[in-house]
């Protein structure tokens, strides 16, 4: 895909979100731009990841995510979690733990 293509897609206004994984200590997170909901009863969301995404294996072992909402401001976050990374993405990050295991970004607004 062309660079300004992808300049482009960068800027539409949409939300933009870090997904946290985990399962057992394991524990990853992701950037990802596609998240709706699916169904009220239960209430559930469906999100996009490719089955080859090291965090693909976390969430289907782990079944559990936390959405972490990036605000106008946090472009370098975005950036820092979509960029692929052999292991250590939440090393230099702010974050706790949910209780599902699942990392939660500290600045994250939700």
């Amino acid at each position: 895909m062309p660079e300004n293509i992808l300049t482009i897609l960068d800027r539409l206004t949409q939300g933009v979100y870090v997904i946290g994984v985990s399962h057992l200590e394991r524990k990853n997170a992701f950037t990802g731009s596609w998240v709706t909901q699916s169904s009220l009863g239960p209430p559930m969301l469906a999100l996009g990841i490719a089955p080859t995404h090291k965090s693909y294996a976390l969430l289907n072992e782990g079944g559990f995510c936390m959405v972490n909402v990036l605000g106008k401001d946090h472009g370098d976050i975005a950036l820092h979690f979509r960029t692929p990374m052999k292991e250590g993405k939440l090393a230099g990050a702010a974050w706790h733990e949910a209780r599902c295991g699942a990392p939660i970004l500290d600045s994250a607004i939700t």
